[in-house]
Parts: structure tokens; sequence; C-alpha cells
């Protein structure tokens, strides 16, 4: 059709906010969802298996995108950087489709037997199957187009101008694979080993170099302790707990893009693998997909729901030192609503860890790595079974009609789940509960877990909270001792203990709660704390609503406020402890639920009503003494004989006697005087 191509790269997990064909654009292997203009089977909620997948089953949409292209423009490809072997390829299939038409396209590569081969080959190499990193097949050559070997050779150091090279490489690669399908429909293309053209100095580079020494350089990272192979707890997806056997790097392998595929040949059913990708601090953890039943078996869910609230925290940090956000949190990744992207904590941003369909792989994410510390999420990884042991929730009956909170116990011991059956499982029973209740939860987790960073507490306390922050001045926690912390807000309250099977000492925690049985739970100091805290919040929130809706009544006034003193009397009481640890949780809690703020506002608002009450008070007692005036004038002109109850005509004399009415109209205009200053002055007021 006579289309020109220009090539564009952006970071991995990148996605386009705006659909359409915006200035020629196709984008393939990124941009988040699958629409006119963009083929990302990422966010396909597990409908497709990789970008080349998509665009043979989407031929109406494909269809429509290229119909909308200017021919007299290039056709802006968008890929994600360092383009892999499903980007290259579909790819490749876009520009058949623009090069020989859709009734071609669909007659050799979507229904005819090449089609079919690479698509089928291309949706196992991207689901990890099936990788020969020891002859020269097309895997092998497309993953080592970034080693430093071939790098040297065509004398690059900018990232964007290697993935153009990547790309101009590998299509001549695919068109020879093409071509070799056509003659032989059973070439192995698999393990099978590409002829190299003598001209063909990259290949030749790559094989005499990248491959030769793959091997070797996986025994050298195991001998420098950068791998170390070793057993761990795995979650099956049926919720149990089993044992396999990991390799673990703890820095860049040697061969970053083939190091993974020896520990596999090993048998080894899980890697981690630090990368640079992304930026400086990046890896990726997948179940090995050629042992039989891993992937179906075995999670990694949550490994990536732990990964994504730690690096949420981070950002929380990073945001509080620089005062802007790393990542974008307008919108959640890709726009398929069925996708893992949209539920929490993945759906808080445009960029999360990254967790495949099948929850068999976990990426950092695309836009410049991770903030997470290595060894913190080599922490995670190894301890991720080893979490929640028991579990405490405390109901508080928040009616204070009576003169005391009253709680239920619930405990769950020897409990042994991960944080996602954990946080279902206490969310349910969070969701029962009643808007007059106020819950807080115990929870014992492993020390273990908190061996580097105490942050994947925090981490728990996110995800029960459905994403809360936890404050930069920490004002939401109390960090006891380095494995005591409490967690507080207006909902609920979550206090976690981190302890040893070996020794399970509750350090700072010994003076605030005893586990024992439910009674003792009941009888404990931290109990007893939430419990006076939260009467003393719900009677200063009661006598607050009957101020908000004032209606003047000073004995109900008096009354309230005589509750008042009594309450501030015995919030002053409640403030006595023993020991300092319960005076620093008490102080904390108060705050953290904003009491202090809400006993001063109240105490304000007290002293206001009962002022103008008062002054109602005496203004009605003044009006009286007013509307006295008249009579004691009138009692006083009376005795003295000036108002006088006789005729003003003494028709009997024969005579007229001294006017009367005069003074009488002198004594009235007084009256009508004070009257009128009187309700002057009070309309005025």
């Amino acid at each position: 059709m006579g289309f020109s191509y220009e090539y564009y790269f952006d970071s991995h997990g990148t996605t386009k906010s705006s659909k359409g064909n915006e200035s020629n654009e196709i984008w393939i292997d990124t941009g988040g969802g699958i629409s006119k203009g963009i083929f990302d089977h990422h966010d396909s909620a597990g409908k497709y298996v990789s970008t080349v997948d998509v665009l043979v089953n989407e031929t109406e949409l494909l269809e429509e995108t290229i119909i909308s292209l200017n021919p007299n423009e290039p056709v802006r490809i968008y890929m994600h950087e360092n383009p892999d072997v499903d980007c290259l390829m579909a790819c490749y299939f876009l520009i058949f489709y623009l090069e020989k038409g859709k009734n071609e396209y669909i007659e050799k590569l979507v229904e005819g037997d090449i089609g079919k081969t690479l698509t089928q080959y291309v949706n196992d190499i991207d689901s990890g199957n099936k990788k020969n990193t020891e002859e020269l097949t097309l895997y092998n050559l497309i993953c080592h187009l970034d080693c430093d070997e071939v790098k040297e050779y065509w004398n690059i150091t900018d990232n964007y101008e290697l993935s153009n090279k990547i790309v101009s490489e590998a299509l001549i690669w695919i068109e020879k694979v093409y071509n070799i399908l056509k003659e032989n429909p059973y070439f192995n293309i698999y393990d099978a080993e590409l002829s190299i053209d003598e001209n063909d100095l990259v290949a030749q580079i790559i094989y005499e170099k990248a491959i030769t020494i793959g091997k070797y350089n996986y025994e050298r990272d195991k001998r420098e302790n950068r791998l170390v192979i070793k057993d761990i707890e795995l979650w099956t997806k049926s919720g149990e707990v089993e044992t396999v056997k990991a390799a673990i790097w703890n820095d860049v392998p040697l061969s970053p893009r083939t190091a993974y595929n020896y520990a596999r040949k090993e048998g080894a059913v899980l890697t981690f693998v630090p990368h640079h990708d992304y930026g400086n601090n990046a890896a990726r953890v997948s179940i090995n997909p050629n042992i039989e039943g891993a992937v179906e078996k075995y999670s990694l869910m949550e490994v990536a729901e732990v990964y994504e609230n730690l690096e949420q925290i981070c950002d929380k940090k990073e945001l509080a030192k620089k005062g802007s956000l790393r990542r974008d949190y307008s919108r959640p990744r890709g726009n398929d609503i069925n996708s893992i992207f949209h539920d929490k904590p993945f759906s808080l941003t445009v960029d999360p860890w990254y967790i495949s369909d099948k929850a068999d792989m976990v990426d950092a994410p695309g836009k410049g790595g991770s903030l997470i510390p290595i060894d913190v999420m080599i922490n995670v990884l190894e301890n991720i079974t080893k979490m929640v042991k028991r579990t405490i929730l405390v109901e508080y009956d928040l009616d204070v009609s009576k003169k005391y909170i009253l709680n239920s116990i619930s405990i769950r011991e020897n409990i042994k789940e991960s944080l996602f059956t954990w946080v279902k499982t206490e969310k349910a029973r969070l969701d029962k509960l009643s808007k007059d209740k106020y819950p807080l939860i115990i929870c014992e987790v492993d020390a273990s877990l908190i061996a580097h960073n105490y942050d994947i507490l925090d981490a728990y306390f996110m995800t029960l909270s459905d994403g809360a922050y936890i404050d930069a001045d920490n004002k939401t926690v109390l960090r006891i001792d380095y494995r005591t912390h409490l967690y507080v807000n207006q909902s609920n309250a979550v206090l976690f203990i981190a302890t040893s099977d070996a020794n399970r000492s509750l350090t700072q925690a010994d003076g605030l709660i005893d586990w024992s049985n439910e009674n003792t739970v009941k009888e404990s100091s931290l109990i007893e704390i939430f419990s006076k805290i939260l009467y003393q919040r719900e009677k200063f929130k009661e006598i607050g609503r009957f101020l908000g809706a004032f209606k003047e009544n000073s004995n109900k006034i008096k009354k309230q406020n005589e509750e008042l003193i009594s309450l501030l009397a015995k919030a002053q009481a409640d403030e006595c402890m023993d020991l300092q640890v319960e005076l620093d949780v008490f102080e904390f809690i108060y705050n953290a639920l904003n009491v202090q703020d809400l006993k001063e506002s109240v105490k304000d608002t007290m002293a206001m009503v009962s002022e103008y009450s008062k002054e109602r008070v005496y203004a009605n007692l003044n009006f009286l003494s007013i509307i006295t005036i008249p009579f004691i004038l009138f009692s006083t002109l009376f005795q003295m004989g000036v108002l006088r109850f006789e005729p003003v005509l003494d028709l009997n004399a024969g005579n007229m006697s001294v006017p009367t009415y005069v003074p009488w109209a002198i004594f009235l205009l007084i009256v009508v005087i004070i009257t009128t200053i009187f309700l002057f002055a009070r309309k005025k007021k």
C-alpha cells in the first residue's frame, strides 16, 4: 500500500489514555488494552496470550485501524523499549498487513499454517516455554540483540537508537524464518539453528560471544554469590503452602537475558532476577512453565500485592521529600475492567507492579523501575508464607447510654494465611459490623517478615484499609518498638506484633495485651485504653450534636454542661497510667481519633452557648424589671396624691374642679417613652 514506518519506544507498561489513531499511531505490546490503534495483550484479563495472539484474533479492529491511516504520512509504530519476541513478531505481522493487504494477511498469517506456527511459537515464548538458549534459535538471537558485545559492535549507547536497531535486525530474521517455513513446514522453530549468513556479523557475534559464554556466566553467578539456589515456601492457588526450589539472584546476572533459563533447566520452580530494563532497580519473579503443572499450581499474587503496597509506601515517602509523585495515580492501568489492574492495590496507579493473568510472573513498574531495595524484595519472597499466625478481633459497641463501652472478643488461633487470604477474611468480618461498632484487630505475624524493613506492616494495614496511605508524619501509626506497630484511623485500628517461633515474647506489647484467652484479652490495658477513649469520643460527639442543634433551653444546657464537666473530670482521670508505654499509646490513640480537638471544640462551644444562655436570662430579668417600673411609678404617684380618681367636673358644686387628667397624661407619656426605649434597645441588640 506504499506505507512508510517510523518506530517509537516507550517504557514498559505505558498506557495510552486516549484511544484512536492519533498522528497515524499504532501501539503494539504496549499502550494498555485493546482498542482502535492499540493492541496490547497485557491488560486483556487472560483473553489473549500475546500481542500476536491479539492481532490474529482481532482482525476487524485491525482493519478499522488501518483503514483510518493516512497513507501520505509515515505510520508511527509504538513499542516498548528493548522489544522482545512478541513485540517484534507483532510488528512483523502488522507490517505484513500494511504491505500485502487484508486478504493475504488472513490467508497466510491468520488461517495459514505458517501464521499458526508463528503465533503458537510466540505464545509459548511469551509464556516462558521452550526457550532454547544454547542453540542459534530465533529466540536466542533476539534476546541477545542488546548484549554488550552487539552494542559495542554497533557503537550504541543510546537506548532509543538501540531499540531501533533491534527492530531492523529482528525483522530480517523473522522474515528468514517465515521463508524457511514456506519451504519446510516441519522446520523446528523452537530448537533448530538458523543458518548464519556470512555477512550477518551481528548473528555471528551473538553466536561466538553471547551464547557460548551464557552457561559460563551462569556458573560464575553462583561462584561469586550473585545467585543462590535454595528451597523456599510458596503459596499454591488452592491456599496451601509447598516447598519449592528457587533460584534467587541478589544482583543483575552476568547474562541477564538468558541466565534464568539455565536455572530452570536445573529444576528451579521459581526464579528471582534483578534487571535494569526499567531503571536502576527492578526485578522479575516467575514460575517455571517448563515444569508440568507448575504455572497452574503456584501463585505469585501474594508477592505482587505486597510489592505494590510497599511501592506505594515508597512513593508516599518520596512525595514527602520531593513534593511530587513518581508514578501517575490518576487512573488504573488499562481499560479492561476485568483485568487484575482494576483491583486494589494495583488499580491505584497507571504503572503498578505487573502481575500476569495466571499469577505466574511479577515484574517491577515499567517507568523507572522500583524504589524497593532488592534485599527487601528477596526478604518478602522468602517469607511470603510466614505471615499471619493469630488474629484477635475486638468489637467496641459505641452505645454511650451506659457508663462504659462494651466490647466482644473473637480469636482465630494457629492460623497460617497469606496476606491475600487474611485480608479477605478480616474484611469480610469487618463488613458485617454495623456502623455503631469500632473494630480493633490485633494480629500476630512472623518476625522474619520484617527482618530488613518494617514497611511490610504498613503494607498490611494499607491492604486492609482499602489502600489508605500511612501519614508521612506518623500521625496514624505508632512504632511502639521495631516489632510492634499500632495503626489507628476513624474507622478501625490494627495492632501488628511480629514474633518468632523460637521466642513469642511480645516485647513492649507485654504491658498492653495478654492474649492467653478471651478473658485476659478483655482485661488487657490496651483494650481498656480504647474503651476509655472511644467512650470519651462518643460522649463529646453526643454533646457536640446537642450543641449543633442548639435550642434555647437553660435547663437542658445546664444538664449538658454538667455532663461535660463530669466527662472532662473522667477524661483527666483516664490519663493516669502506670506504665510509660500505656501513656504513649493513650496519647497516640487520643490524637489519632481527634478526641483532643473534639474536646476543645465542644468546650469552646459549650462556653459560648452557656454565656449566651446566661445573657438571655439576664435580659429577661431586665425586661421584667422594666415592666414593673410603670407600676412602681403609678403606686408612688397615687400615694403622693398626684394621681387621683376624681371626676373632672363636680356638677353638684356647680363649678369645675382642678383638671385631674394632666398628671394622668404625663404618667402615660412616661410609660410610652420607657417602653419605646426598651423595645428599640432589644431590637438593636
